[in-house]
């Protein structure tokens, strides 16, 4: 089996020929987010896509049941999004830059900045006026 141009493999065109579709699809369907899908529903199979040989999952169709699941979690999901604002005492993060041969490692840090935490992201306001939008695994903050 081969390649589709550069987008994906045969076998995943085969599989969404035969009515199976990624977690974005079904969520743009249903108007829901990518997550609640992936929470709710069990891949059946996975298959290469992109360039980089990407690995995506690929599910059923979800029944009448399923969508009602995935709406409440998404719901519930929504709703965690508050925000939550304050002044952090400082804020860490690597940022890389180079190329992927020879990779640069750069340590940000700051002092007294802004922070701004909404679901899996956090939005670090410097004093210079830049902004980041970090996911709060990769940040280090001290209250």
């Amino acid at each position: 089996m081969g390649y589709v141009g550069f987008s994906k493999s045969e076998n995943a065109v085969w599989a969404e020929k035969n009515g199976l579709k990624t977690a974005s699809q079904i969520a743009k369907e249903l108007g829901v987010s990518t997550k609640a899908v992936k929470e709710v529903l069990v891949p059946s199979e996975w298959h290469h896509t992109g360039c980089w040989y990407n690995k995506t999952d690929y599910y059923l169709p979800p029944d009448d049941e399923d969508i009602a699941r995935i709406k409440a979690c998404d719901k519930k999901y929504k709703e965690s999004l508050t925000e939550n604002s304050y002044i952090a005492k400082s804020v860490e993060w690597v940022e890389w830059s180079g190329t992927r041969r020879y990779p640069k490692k750069l340590r940000m840090f700051f002092e007294n900045v802004q922070v701004v935490e909404k679901g899996d992201w956090v939005y670090i306001a410097a004093p210079n006026g830049r902004e980041w939008k970090k996911k709060k695994d990769n940040v280090k903050i001290e209250r």
